[in-house]
């Protein structure tokens, strides 16, 4: 992967309060990391011979958006069928699941209408991800 013509951000709902808009963020990161490991640099050992864990390569720009732009982009993005486009998503489902068993049945029961997303997550080609984010800003700014 050449990272220079990759870009990753996370979109959030602007309207949550700090600490769910840290969850959401967390969650979603951890579920890019996990499916795009080429984006974890290398271990470091600094000066005194103390290893830091491999952090991200990429800049993650957390963008702010009301509930209704979440849903345009997420249904946009899906529309357009991009091979290099990865989208994950955290849902009101995810929120209120107490296991990931309850998540998935939640989901997997639930009416499209019922389905409400809190923040998502994108992963491609520059170019995409910037007409798909036109317009955001960083959340809290």
């Amino acid at each position: 992967m050449n990272t220079k013509d990759y870009k990753c951000v996370l979109i959030i709902d602007e309207t949550l309060n700090v600490g769910t808009i840290s969850n959401v963020a967390a969650v979603l990161s951890i579920s890019i990391g996990s499916k795009i490991t080429s984006l974890i640099g290398p271990d470091v050992i600094d000066r005194s011979e103390v290893l830091h864990p491999g952090l991200t390569k990429l800049p993650i720009p957390v963008l702010g958006a009301t509930s209704v732009q979440l849903n345009d982009i997420r249904n946009n993005i899906l529309s357009m069928c991009l091979e290099d486009m990865l989208l994950f998503d955290f849902n009101n489902f995810a929120q209120q699941a107490k296991t990931y068993e309850e998540y998935i049945s939640g989901l997997q029961s639930a009416e499209p209408a019922d389905i409400v997303y809190m923040g998502i997550g994108l992963y491609g080609k520059k170019k995409f991800v910037n007409i798909a984010t036109q317009g955001l800003k960083l959340i809290g700014a």
